[in-house]
């Protein structure tokens, strides 16, 4: 019995050393395979933040690394626990920073979101926790510059300042160290493109193009521009593009025509060396935008036009190819506007009014997008205002009418309680104030701007662009009133109101000569006002040096006909105040009045001016 004993238990702890024996094999099996897993997801995860984004992105088919990285986080989400270790949690994470970049693309605002807020939350514990890989690194950086992306399209401008800050600091160590490689130096230059373009929304101008030139630099130094990254080199060109808008805010446009034009050669040898790359077509339009403001600003309107229609050619061709790229089809609406603004100061009205039609027939085929959207019921109400300014009422409320269906979108769609909900709410209104002043309708548009303009004061902007885009909606509104106050002859309003307009204008930065003809525009028509009050003395200084200012411009005026009107109106001002010689004065202005083009000729506020000019030559005021 004990021998049977013994041979049992000995029999027994066999078979126990078998079973423990094949348990271990079986984990060893199972490590393997999920180790194995993780090989080839980091393989593929890598793959995509880099390589196969870089192969997509020119081709418009970045909805291909929108679904793969999908794809990948099913994967990572369907994972075992007990399969779950700190790099997949990194893969996954950085698989969501492509994802997200994706949604913000398609204007997929709140899935983006919360998509690069969870990648950017694991992340950062990561590298908090001793993970200090280039990988990770690269992902962080890449996902805070997308959360300051979508942060600045929900109109967060000052927001996303920090954030994008935060993106540069992360990858500046590797990008700066000795022998970087080239996907750090690359997303160094992107976070800066970033971080000046976001200083630049900002009003912070100087800093902006200083970013922009460290940006430049990194993108430059992977190849020298030699066109062996092309990538790169049209990152380059996209963080010139902002720089070129910066230098032109700070009124140093000569300087930003020079780079933009450095900019332009390079973009030519991308799309030369491969026809439709998407970052190149993309660049030449964002880098074509502010030079179609440069050239309006120095009154070289043939050059301004000419710019213009390559930013609206090179956008309709990045979203014939990539139709899905929200934020594309939202820049092709504001090429349609800047392209429709330097028409109507050419006097070329119909030219106008058409241009801004073919804008707004964007809607329909465009994914609908609060940023685009917001720029079309801009060039609705603008359309609006120009065809009632041509005589063409049926025209203007059909506009208005579209302008109300777009905006209704805007508030519906704006998150509840935010600057752009309550700001856009006030849009139609603020639009028909100025409507019913072009129209004739005075004691219209001084009771609805009376009811606007306490609702604009409101508003509680969060950072310096908000503040930008609210004096202007104030501004627009109290200059419409003014004028129909003026019209209805209780200058004492006028005079009110006009005073309010130039309180508001002096918390703008004055740099650009385009900026600089509004705020006279707007002291010219106090001046006159203050006439009427019998303030001839403070008149005369309100104008005095408007009329120095116009007389100025006069010799640099190329082709901008605009000017000369403005010029005009302030030689009536001037005459009306008894500045100067009244009689050459008048002369000199109805001149100029008769030379301007026949459509802007034929305009209502231009035949308002004229018809003045020609009261005060009878020696009647008006």
């Amino acid at each position: 019995m004990l021998a049977i004993g013994a041979a049992g238990s000995a029999v027994f702890g066999y078979l126990s050393m078998k079973r423990a024996q094949q348990a271990e094999a079986k984990a060893d099996e199972t490590r393997l395979m999920a180790e194995a897993a993780r090989g080839e997801s980091e393989k593929l995860v890598v793959f995509l933040l880099d390589d196969f984004y870089q192969e997509l992105a020119p081709v418009g088919r970045l909805d291909i690394v929108g679904a793969l990285a999908k794809r990948a986080l099913d994967y990572y989400n369907a994972l075992p626990e007990a399969l779950r270790t700190t790099r997949t949690e990194r893969n996954r994470a950085l698989a969501l920073v492509r994802y997200g970049a994706v949604l913000r693309t398609q204007s997929r605002l709140d899935e983006g979101s919360k998509a690069i807020d969870e990648a950017v939350q694991v992340l950062s514990r990561m590298r908090e926790q001793g993970d200090l890989s280039e990988t990770t690194a690269i992902g962080l950086s890449l996902g805070l510059s997308t959360q300051a992306r979508l942060a600045s399209s929900a109109n967060l401008q000052g927001k996303a300042l920090p954030i994008s800050a935060r993106a540069v600091e992360v990858i500046k160590p590797l990008a700066t160290a000795p022998n970087p490689t080239v996907p750090a130096r690359r997303t160094y230059g992107e976070a800066l493109t970033m971080q000046g373009y976001l200083q630049l929304r900002n009003d912070q101008n100087e800093d902006a193009v200083a970013t922009l030139d460290v940006a430049r630099k990194s993108l430059r130094g992977i190849d020298e521009l030699r066109m062996t990254d092309l990538a790169a080199a049209a990152a380059y060109v996209e963080a010139t593009s902002w720089q070129v808008d910066a230098l032109i805010n700070l009124g140093r446009g000569d300087e930003g025509t020079g780079a933009g034009k450095e900019g332009l050669a390079v973009a030519a040898k991308v799309l030369e060396k491969r026809p439709g790359h998407m970052q190149a077509l993309r660049a030449q339009a964002l880098i074509t935008s502010p030079l179609v403001n440069h050239f309006n600003d120095k009154m070289r309107l043939a050059e301004a036009l000419a710019m213009a229609d390559t930013t609206v050619r090179a956008w309709r061709e990045f979203v014939r190819l990539d139709p899905g790229n929200t934020i594309s089809w939202s820049n092709l609406a504001v090429g349609h506007f800047n392209r429709a603004d330097t028409l109507q100061a050419m006097g070329r009205t119909a030219d106008g009014a058409a241009n801004f039609r073919a804008g707004l027939a964007i809607d329909a085929y465009a994914p609908p997008s609060a940023l685009m959207r917001s720029t079309l019921a801009a060039l609705a109400g603008r359309l609006a205002l120009l065809e009632a300014d041509r005589g063409n009422r049926k025209a203007a409320e059909e506009a208005i009418v579209e302008n109300r269906r777009l905006v209704d979108w805007l508030v519906a769609n704006a998150p509840a309680g935010s600057f752009s909900r309550a700001l856009q709410a006030t849009g139609v209104d603020a639009w028909r104030v100025a409507l019913s002043q072009i129209l004739g309708d005075d004691q219209r548009a001084l009771d609805l701007g009376r009811t606007i303009v306490p609702r604009i004061e409101q508003l509680k902007p969060e950072d310096a662009d908000q503040l930008r885009i609210k004096n202007i909606y104030l501004r627009f509104v109290l200059i419409a009133m003014s004028d129909s106050a003026y019209a209805l002859k209780d200058y004492a309003t006028a005079e009110r109101l006009m005073t309010r307009v130039l309180e508001v204008r002096k918390q703008e930065p004055i740099r650009t000569v385009g900026v600089k003809r509004g705020a006279a525009s707007e002291q010219t028509s106090a001046a006159l006002i203050l006439t009427r009050l019998n303030r001839q003395s403070d008149a005369q200084q309100l104008i005095a040096p408007v009329l120095k200012f116009e007389r100025e411009l006069t010799p640099r005026n190329h082709d901008d006909p605009s000017q000369r009107l403005e010029l005009a109106n302030a030689l009536y001002v001037a005459a009306v105040t008894s500045l100067g010689d009244r009689a050459a004065q008048l002369t000199e202005a109805a001149k100029l009045v008769d030379g301007l083009p026949p459509e802007m000729r034929q305009l209502r506020s231009t035949s308002l001016i004229r018809d003045r000019i020609a009261e005060e030559q009878k020696g009647r005021s008006k």
